[in-house]
């Protein structure tokens, strides 16, 4: 689902508080995915202030936006440092990529390495044969 935030609840908005109406969104999606045995991936682009110093994404910028980690079974970030560092640093980490596994209900948290391909492709820095 691109993307959450974008999503109502009907007779929502007005009538109840954004990160309530979050919080039921979150409720619907996992109690569809437990229904229909499916995992549902939504994603939540986390926003910075561009006058604020940037940290790397984590589960309270994404409380920020609503209660949905508690839903989660599996909280990733894909973090582009390239993206949030100053033009002089931007070539030293050009093409990187993290994939930040910050909750899994069943199984390890940490970063996975990766190489930015294109919109489209991220490829494993792990591995010496990639993805």
């Amino acid at each position: 689902i691109d993307s959450l935030p974008c999503l109502e609840v009907p007779g929502g908005p007005g009538r109840i508080r954004r990160d309530q109406e979050i919080a039921r969104i979150s409720q619907v999606l996992k109690s569809m995915a437990v229904e229909l045995d499916v995992p549902v991936i939504a994603v939540v682009p986390l926003l910075h202030d561009s006058c604020s110093q940037w940290e790397r994404p984590n589960l309270r910028e994404l409380r920020k936006i609503g209660p949905m980690d508690r839903d989660a079974d599996l909280i990733g970030f894909l973090v582009r440092e390239e993206c949030y560092t100053d033009f002089e640093d931007r070539e030293r980490y050009e093409g990187e990529a993290e994939l930040v596994i910050a909750k899994n209900s069943r199984g390890p948290t940490g970063m996975v390495p990766l190489r930015f391909q294109n919109a489209f492709r991220f490829e494993d820095r792990s591995s010496r044969s990639g993805m």
